[in-house]
């Protein structure tokens, strides 16, 4: 591992993006930088300004190398020439043409100073004469561009590595191939000599290094360097051990102008660094080849412009998070429901419900979101509909189960069964299940691949913030209807009202523009390029390669189950006890205040609460990070959950209030708080805020699967989440009638869990859902 590691410099090197840099050898202090500005800068380690600006490149500079006394400098460009500058005198002399497109690396030739290598998106590998100023060998033989050059030290071989996953050794000597080693699953972008000449290593960006014996041509040893591509690989002088990932930093996305010195000083054995703060930008030609691998070419850089911006991504998330409020809508429609008159004379012909039939018309609806959730279920209506027409049949599903629980017919005899009229409400309530389950798995996912990785997380969470909407108007629906009694019950309009939101999804759904990771799933780049010129107000080539490219890492292997059985935290959110107050809310308030219409009334009160708590998470999420707001949140509901428990043992034992009014005051403060803490969390004392296990569960959950496990993975911890809540809602009306408030203190426990969890999960804000994969894969594989 490493010794030391500072940031020595910080130089600001371009107008535009830095596509390459190199230290030369000889002194160790003079650095070269090239962009896409068309401009190379030369600095003098540990000085501000550039020592010299040399200009006059008709494209981006792509790459470039000293020679061995730092008193020339070949430059390769995006057009595929290469320019020759003489640093002493601080001009161009000479200019080579022969590669036919963007020369993507240069290597001198250092046992004769006279001549270099250079490789090209062409596919072809050039050695130069400098002094004759023309090519003396071409090496054709790569099928993709070629990546990286090293020739040996002896300087018989060089070996060229490139973007078909290949290294190839050639014998300079006899003018042709040697050997092709072929063990990579992805693009080989560095390669080093051992100085004996007897081993050569070679990084890779499926994050692998490989070590190989020059003897027998084979691999004798392989290392996974960690969560990002391999960027450079390079043997330590004493011979004893390789050093990887130093120039990573050069092609951070993070500061595209700059270059950021790293000096390094390693433990004398195998060693791999890499820089994990962020995925390595792809040059140009490497966005170009990437593309053009994918079939997509286009002559005019127009036709890679967005014409869409923030707007249209927020737009498309707002008609997204209606699949929330549908969901919100069910949940909390029920609660008033069933305390209402009008419902118990439609269902049960007056009789007072019981605890057995509360407990199983609240907890049919998640046996139908549980069943869609189920992975083979959701895996196969995605497959079949895509994630936009996943979202639309969802839709059209609930607007189904909502009018056949709206139109249960009513006895019109006492004598008449009220089987028939419980089994077409069940039936209602499962096929309106069956839809949130679709559209709990599918939504959130559908807004984090569309939107960009600033405003992902509260966009995400704008879904957990429609749940809170619908949940707190179906209370007030309940409130407003709940005298009503013809000239149809007051608990049939509640109902009814849900299959407007259900109708305005599916007519928005069909304008929606589809998920452009998806599209590239499943082989249709150029509608996953339409789509993000829809949702982009910038270039978006880059993007999309870099999401082509992941899909081609993806491709290579086999996916594991492992990968997203890590998703239990989902089922904590529910057991952790949040949907109790949406489900039986007015059962609570009645056990404190004796009234069943204070029950109601105190309900809405939290759902507005539920509301307004969830707004600043949607300011927060991608401040102050996911896991910092869950944790803070679990540790709030415990809290409270153990205030409402411990006031219940003392006062509420026998449901009679025996502290006096500060009891009920309390305990309806206690469960504000809970819900506070659940959709929003409470102050730290370094002054941060949560927002709770409500939405980041939504937010988190949608990001940390790579997108070939994405619709599997997402439908594994949804179908987690609603076992969780066909537990909750069936759980809690028989606890509260045999335990009474001593059932908070099971919340406290399983709050416990959601706190472990918090903390054991790694950060996701400000990475892109291709970074997320890569470092998630550090994270269960550390080795």
């Amino acid at each position: 591992m490493a010794k030391r590691v500072w940031k020595l410099q910080d130089f600001v090197a371009h107008s535009g993006r830095v596509q390459c840099a190199r230290l030369g050898e000889k002194s160790g202090q003079v650095l070269a930088t090239g962009g896409d500005d068309k401009r190379v800068n030369i600095w003098k380690v540990g000085k501000a300004n550039a020592m010299m600006s040399l200009t006059g490149h008709t494209s981006a500079v792509e790459c470039l190398v000293f020679d061995k006394q730092e008193e020339v400098l070949i430059v390769g460009c995006g057009g595929g020439s290469m320019q020759c500058w003489n640093l002493e005198y601080r001009k161009m002399a000479g200019s080579l043409a022969g590669h036919r497109n963007a020369c993507t690396c240069v290597e001198w030739f250092h046992p004769y100073g006279e001549f270099f290598a250079s490789g090209s998106n062409d596919t072809n590998l050039k050695i130069w004469d400098l002094r004759r100023k023309s090519c003396i060998q071409t090496y054709p033989g790569h099928s993709a561009a070629i990546s990286s050059i090293r020739f040996s030290p002896h300087g018989r071989w060089v070996a060229s590595g490139g973007l078909d996953n290949q290294v190839k050794i050639w014998d300079l000597t006899a003018g042709k191939q040697m050997k092709d080693l072929d063990l990579h699953k992805a693009a080989v972008t560095s390669l080093a000599f051992h100085p004996k000449e007897y081993l050569l290593v070679s990084g890779s960006a499926d994050r692998t290094v490989i070590l190989w014996s020059l003897e027998s041509f084979t691999s004798v040893g392989l290392s996974t360097a960690g969560m990002t591509a391999v960027q450079a690989v390079k043997f330590y002088p004493e011979d004893q051990a390789w050093e990887l990932g130093i120039i990573s930093s050069f092609f951070s996305s993070t500061f595209p102008s700059r270059v950021l010195g790293h000096p390094i000083a390693y433990a004398m054995a195998p060693v791999a660094v890499v820089d994990k703060s962020s995925r390595p930008s792809l040059s140009q030609g490497e966005v170009e080849v990437i593309l053009k691998q994918a079939g997509i070419e286009e002559n005019s850089p127009d036709a890679f412009h967005g014409r869409g911006g923030i707007s249209m991504v927020v737009a498309v998330a707002v008609f997204s998070s209606l699949a929330g409020l549908l969901m919100g809508l069910d949940i909390g429609y029920i609660a008033g429901v069933k305390t209402m008159d009008s419902f118990s004379e439609g269902l049960l012909h007056e009789e007072k419900i019981k605890d057995t039939q509360d407990s199983l018309i609240t907890m049919i609806f998640g046996v139908g979101a549980a069943v869609a959730a189920f992975p083979p279920v959701m895996d196969c209506c995605v497959s079949k509909l895509g994630r936009k027409g996943a979202v639309i049949f969802g839709g059209l599903v609930f607007c189904l189960g909502a009018a056949l629980q709206a139109l249960a017919p009513q006895p019109k005899d006492p004598k008449d069964p009220k089987a028939i009229n419980m089994a077409m409400m069940l039936l209602g309530r499962i096929i309106a299940g069956f839809s949130v389950g679709l559209l709990s798995g599918n939504a959130p996912v559908y807004t984090s691949e569309i939107a960009p990785p600033a405003l992902r997380g509260a966009l995400v969470t704008g879904f957990q913030f429609a749940i809170t909407v619908g949940i707190m108007i179906a209370f007030l629906l309940a409130l407003v209807l709940e005298d009503v009694e013809k000239p149809y019950g007051g608990w049939r309009w509640v109902i009814a009202a849900q299959i407007v939101p259900g109708i305005m999804l599916v007519i928005g759904g069909i304008f929606m523009p589809g998920s452009p990771r998806y599209l590239v799933q499943q082989g249709k780049p150029r509608q996953a390029l339409r789509c993000l010129l829809l949702l982009r107000s910038e270039d978006v080539r880059e993007e999309l390669a870099e999401i082509c490219q992941e899909h081609e890492m993806d491709s290579t292997t086999k996916g594991t189950w492992v990968e997203f059985c890590s998703g239990d935290n989902c089922a904590l959110v529910r057991l952790g006890g949040g949907n109790a107050f949406m489900y039986d809310g007015p059962l609570i308030f009645d056990k404190l205040f004796g009234n069943e219409h204070a029950g109601r009334l105190f309900t809405l009160v939290s759902g507005v609460v539920n509301i307004f708590a969830t707004i600043p998470g949607l300011f927060l999420v991608d401040k102050c990070g996911r896991t910092v707001l869950m944790k803070w949140s679990a540790v709030g509901m415990m809290f409270c959950s153990g205030v409402l428990a411990s006031i219940g043992d003392l006062c509420f034992e026998d449901d009679i209030g025996t502290c006096g009014p500060w009891a009920k005051w309390t305990a309806t403060l206690a469960i504000c708080g809970f819900i506070l803490n659940f959709a929003y969390g409470c102050w730290t004392m370094k002054g941060e805020a949560g927002a709770g296990w409500g939405g980041m569960a939504w937010v988190y959950c949608a990001e940390m699967f790579p997108q070939k496990h994405r619709t599997k993975g997402v439908a594994a911890t949804t179908d987690a989440n609603w076992v969780g809540n066909i537990l909750i809602a069936f759980l809690p009306p028989l606890m509260f009638a045999n335990w009474g408030f001593n059932t908070f203190w099971v919340f406290v426990g399983t709050n416990c869990l959601c706190l472990f969890c918090a903390m054991s999960l790694p950060e996701t804000k400000d990475k892109s859902l291709e970074e997320i994969t890569l470092m998630f894969n550090h994270w269960f594989h550390p080795g």
